[in-house]
C-alpha cells in the first residue's frame, strides 16, 4: 500500500476549519454519529478525521480521491450541510413513530 501527500500543501484557512469542526459537534449530537471522539486538531489532513463519521461510502470516496485539505473541507462542509438537517429530520420521525404522531402512546391502545 502507499500513501500519496496532498498536491497543495499549505494549511486550510482557520475559518473553513472552524466551520468544518463546527459541522461535526453539531454530526457528534445526532444519535446516529455519537460515540466519536475528539478530533486530533494538529493534524494536516483533519478533514478525513471529521468524515469518518458519515456512512456515505461514495462521498468518502470522493473525500480520498481529492488531493487538497482546502478542497476536502469545503466539501465536507457542503455535504453537512445539506447532511445535518436532513438526519435531524430522521431522526425526529424515528422518535414521533410510535407515539402516532402526537406524543401519546402508540396508536390503538
Amino acid at each position: 500500500m502507499s500513501f500519496f501527500d496532498d498536491d497543495d500543501s499549505a494549511p486550510a484557512p482557520a475559518g473553513l476549519r472552524e466551520q468544518a469542526l463546527s459541522n461535526y459537534r453539531d454530526l457528534s449530537g445526532l444519535a446516529a454519529s455519537q460515540g466519536r471522539g475528539e478530533p486530533d486538531l494538529q493534524d494536516p489532513q483533519l478533514s478525513f478525521q471529521l468524515a469518518q463519521a458519515l456512512p456515505d461510502l461514495d462521498f468518502l470516496h470522493a473525500l480520498l480521491a481529492c488531493r487538497s485539505e482546502t478542497s476536502r473541507l469545503k466539501d465536507l462542509n457542503h455535504y453537512l450541510a445539506a447532511y445535518i438537517p436532513r438526519q435531524r429530520r430522521i431522526e425526529r420521525v424515528k422518535h414521533m413513530a410510535p407515539t402516532n404522531g402526537f406524543g401519546g402512546g402508540p396508536s390503538g391502545l
